[in-house]
């Protein structure tokens, strides 16, 4: 990530031009339209003058005004920009996405395409009347995200007609959508000002900018809107006055990407997005998840709602008392699934993956150390991977028989790759202590053989190749004089089709979950399995594919055996041939890469809900060959499950480590460790140069833990840390003493902390490393991310 940046009205050349690495990005504080969304008054008055030369004849200049009396000529301008709805396409991202879980702590956030959007309107007219010094690196938003649960902003149907009252909505009452929005017309906003709701509209509204005739509004408490936007002291208390809306300055941002090298990659610019982000996060009480509703509101003139606090009941109503309401535009809504607090984290889940980590197999009970020996042989057979199904003898009569997967918690030692098996049972072996059959092998033959007679381009073309093998003209051909690869043309189309599907099949590609996985708690719910891939097993598979088609030839000349299928035979040495034959040899052919050694992963950090696009990488050793791809595939194979081959398992030397990480395109906002009682923040050292002189070889290393309790002032977490003085209260828990209804982030406090901590922390680090002179949005935008956890193996 590129050192946050501002942009001014007048940008430096080097801060503008500035164009972070491929894959990371330039976090600007804000970026200025050329004008805001308005009606403007152009005046005109234009003086003309006449220069004689040196050489005319008159001394005196003529010159021609304008007479004082003619009025400068005026025009009006009117510039569109969004008021009641978003344009089409807007939005780019949200996060958490529809429907999608996040933990308590995380801080939503929607990306929108246009990098300009959150302040093409006035948001604040009271900071715009009274512009500070730095002003130029703070500008207000007229949009805001706010998160509220159903029952904050369901309206019954008494509200419903204090409410609307007074507008074509009157009757019958109107429905609240599923994100529990109005729609409304836009001719009955003023009117609403005479129900029972307060509302930031003026008595004029300038409708000529409107999309559509109606807009979405939400009715929020007054009780709970005067706690979102009231002003609060250093101790967390709210005061009176007017709402402050200046707080949202540090809660939206813009972020210039470097796209090359992404599917984004298409001109030659980065892209710019604008990032708004909510300062309120999800309950902190309860051990279920609750539903969550995100609402991007307007903020424009919410600062007419003065004094807060305003009233929390309707004047008059009778009891129970009616709850006051504040009416906001809503511009855009989603909802979301809230964990409870006590669902694991990230960092958890990692942490809880790493130290239950083991290889594939049942999960065998506490047992007695005294067993016979066909107990003790059981136990053996769980321990190499194996499972107990439910089977029938030839003559039809139900038994049990041992089976395993492809996928085993040892390593198998190869067999000879020229079996062929015309029916599996003959690939079936019998465990004399135990009585029983294992099945493994037969049942794969027959998997292999039905996904083939499944599968008709194949069947159809392996019978053609059988034909071609057969044919007299081929065998006097003798043969091509190069193997077929993905960049040659083949000269069998044929033959391309059966090689595809047969590797397919070494890749695993199609095999039911239920031969992967022949038991259930091999797979536990949280965790991270490893396991060596059965050679033996896929050959059977293949073979079974392979015999589809075979026909009694009635034996040829130099076949083992009268009832050979020569064709698989030869179709079989071709493909061990192409895949297996060392490529140092003379014919310089290739070994394929294939699954040897692989991992499960079951686990809700790669669900749907986190992060489906978790990023998976292995780090070679050095002198590993740099041609050998050892990553081969990586899919989430079912919910919250991912499935991994590697090209070499760990004994040949060659995968050192294997590293799970949080993709960075996935990366959120949270506040910290927030729980009912306390809060807890790290402030993460921050540059403002790409230049430094010195660079920082502890970049990860935090520059502050401090802690908040919940009725007091936070302190300095760091043993070693002079820091002993007091901070201002950032959070607010509720309303009222051990409630919880309000968690409030007062990121403007935050924001002043963090800049006064870094101000003086990284200058004892570095001297020119920090050198920003006020907080920002780019900075409380970095300090906010979410930590970039990684799991590494090895």
């Amino acid at each position: 990530m590129a050192p946050p940046t501002h942009r001014s009205e007048k940008p430096e050349p080097e801060e503008e031009n500035y164009i972070a690495d491929p894959g990371s990005k330039n976090i600007i504080t804000f970026e200025q339209p050329g004008l805001v969304g308005g009606t403007y008054t152009i005046q005109v008055q234009q003086t003309i003058s006449e220069d004689k030369s040196e050489d005319d004849n008159r001394k005196e200049t003529d010159s021609t005004t304008c007479d004082p009396s003619t009025p400068p000529g005026k025009q009006q301008l009117k510039v569109l920009a969004p008021k009641f709805h978003l344009p089409a396409d807007s939005v780019y991202s949200i996060y958490p996405e529809q429907g999608h879980e996040a933990t308590h702590d995380t801080l939503p956030h929607i990306v929108l395409n246009n990098s300009t959007l959150p302040w093409e309107r006035i948001g604040s007219r009271q900071a715009e009347g009274h512009r500070t010094d730095d002003y130029s690196k703070h500008a207000v938003p007229w949009m805001a995200l706010l998160i509220f649960s159903p029952d904050e902003l369901h309206l019954d149907d008494v509200e419903k007609a204090g409410i609307f009252a007074h507008t074509s909505l009157n009757a019958p009452p109107p429905k609240q959508s599923e994100s529990m929005a109005v729609r409304v017309p836009l001719g009955d906003l003023v009117k609403l000002k005479e129900g029972t709701a307060s509302v930031p509209f003026d008595d004029q509204i300038d409708l000529d900018q409107a999309t559509t005739p109606d807009t979405n509004l939400i009715f929020p408490k007054a009780s709970l809107f005067t706690r979102l936007f009231a002003a609060y002291d250093d101790n967390g208390e709210p005061q009176p006055g007017t709402p402050d809306i200046s707080r949202h300055r540090f809660l939206a941002h813009v972020v210039r990407m470097n796209t090359r090298g992404t599917d984004s990659d298409k001109v030659d610019t980065p892209r710019e997005f604008s990032v708004v982000i909510a300062n309120r996060i999800g309950p902190l009480d309860g051990d279920e998840a609750s539903q969550m509703i995100v609402h991007l509101v307007s903020l424009e003139n919410v600062e007419s709602l003065n004094p807060v606090p305003l009233p929390e009941v309707v004047p008059g109503s009778s009891s129970p008392e009616q709850p006051a309401r504040v009416g906001l535009v809503s511009l855009y809504s989603w909802s979301y699934t809230c964990l409870p607090p006590n669902s694991l984290s990230v960092k958890q889940t990692f942490e809880n993956l790493a130290r239950t980590a083991s290889m594939l197999k049942p999960i065998i009970p506490p047992h007695s150390e005294h067993l016979d020996d066909a107990a003790k042989r059981m136990l053996n057979r769980f321990e190499e991977g194996y499972t107990i199904v439910r089977s029938m003898t030839p003559t039809g009569e139900p038994t049990a028989a041992l089976i395993r997967g492809p996928l085993t918690p040892n390593f198998i030692a190869p067999l000879e790759r020229d079996f062929l098996s015309n029916s599996g049972a003959d690939l079936k072996i019998f465990d004399e202590k135990l009585d029983m059959m294992d099945i493994t092998y037969s049942s794969a033959w027959s998997l292999g053989r039905s996904l083939a007679l499944a599968n008709r381009a194949f069947t159809v073309s392996l019978t053609r190749v059988r034909h071609e093998i057969l044919h007299p003209g081929t065998s006097e051909r003798g043969g091509w004089k190069t193997t077929y690869d993905d960049l040659t043309d083949p000269s069998s189309s044929d033959w391309s089709i059966v090689l595809r599907f047969v590797l397919d099949l070494y890749h695993l590609v199609n095999v039911p979950s239920r031969y992967l996985l022949p038991g259930q708690s091999m797979l536990p719910r949280e965790s991270l399995r490893f396991f060596f891939v059965d050679g033996n097993w896929i050959d059977a598979l293949v073979d079974g594919a392979l015999s589809v088609g075979y026909m009694y030839q009635g034996g040829l000349e130099g076949s083992p055996v009268e009832d050979d299928d020569v064709v698989r035979r030869a179709l079989k040495k071709s493909i061990n041939r192409f895949m297996f034959t060392d490529p140092t040899t003379v014919h310089h052919y290739r070994s394929a890469a294939v699954p040897r050694y692989g991992f499960f992963l079951r686990s809700s950090v790669i669900a749907a809900a986190q992060f489906p696009d978790l990023k998976v990488s292995v780090v070679e050793p050095s002198g590993g060959d740099p041609n050998l791809k050892v990553l081969l595939r990586h899919d989430i194979v079912a919910e919250e499950t991912m499935l991994g081959f590697f090209s070499e398992a760990p004994l040949k030397g060659e995968l050192y480590q294997m590293r799970f990480e949080v993709p960075a395109h996935q990366q959120f906002f949270s506040l910290g460790s927030v729980t009912d009682q306390d809060l807890e923040v790290v402030y993460k050292r921050q540059y403002t140069t790409t230049k430094p002189k010195v660079e920082d070889r502890s970049r990860n290393v935090p520059v502050a833990m401090v802690k908040w309790p919940r009725d007091g002032k936070g302190k300095s977490m760091s043993t070693n840390d002079n820091d002993t003085r007091e901070r201002s209260q950032v959070f607010i828990w509720g309303s009222k003493s051990g409630l919880n209804d309000v968690r409030l982030v007062l990121v403007e406090k935050l924001a002043a902390d963090v800049h006064a901590t870094l101000v003086k922390e990284m200058a004892e680090l570095g001297s020119d490393w920090y050198e920003e002179t006020t907080a920002t949005s780019a900075m409380m935008a970095y300090q906010l991310s979410s930590r970039s956890w990684h799991l590494q193996i090895g």
